[in-house]
């Protein structure tokens, strides 16, 4: 997963197929933004920030397959929370996609840490366990389409 600044590509992760939960990424250089940008024909210009690489390319291929004008951006982590947008992004409408994980209270407090990007949040109100990921594997992100 190659990441990205306004300088340009920083850094990047890999993933570990086959290694242990412990060793799964490996991380070289600096980590920024993972970015994928789908352009269409279409009257949506949304950007989503989004919690992991993997939910990130899930998303993406999900905009692709039904035609939305879209900039996925993942930070890794819920917990790597980004100072700004790049420049290039930070115009369009923009979501903060964050599991709820069952907890309001722990799901409002990572809503606030990302408060000064002026993106809207969405509560996805998933079973333990599942994520965008896991929705678009199973052929059911449409059943977030209204949120999205």
């Amino acid at each position: 997963y190659p990441h990205i600044s306004d300088a340009g590509i920083i850094g990047a992760k890999f993933r570990n197929i086959s290694g242990t939960k412990k060793d799964r990424f490996r991380v070289r250089g600096q980590l920024g933004f993972y970015v994928l940008v789908n352009n269409t024909d279409s009257f949506d210009n949304k950007l989503y920030l989004i919690e992991g690489e993997g939910n990130a390319n899930s998303l993406w291929e999900y905009c692709k397959q039904t035609n939305r004008n879209a900039v996925i951006m993942s930070t890794g982590a819920v917990s790597a929370i980004p100072s700004k947008i790049p420049d290039v992004y930070k115009d369009r409408d923009g979501y903060l996609l964050i599991d709820y994980d069952g907890n309001e209270e722990i799901w409002q407090e990572r809503v606030k840490m990302y408060n000064h990007l002026n993106l809207k949040p969405v509560k996805l109100v998933l079973p333990k366990g599942e994520d965008i990921n896991s929705l678009y594997v199973k052929g059911q992100l449409h059943l977030i389409d209204n949120m999205l």
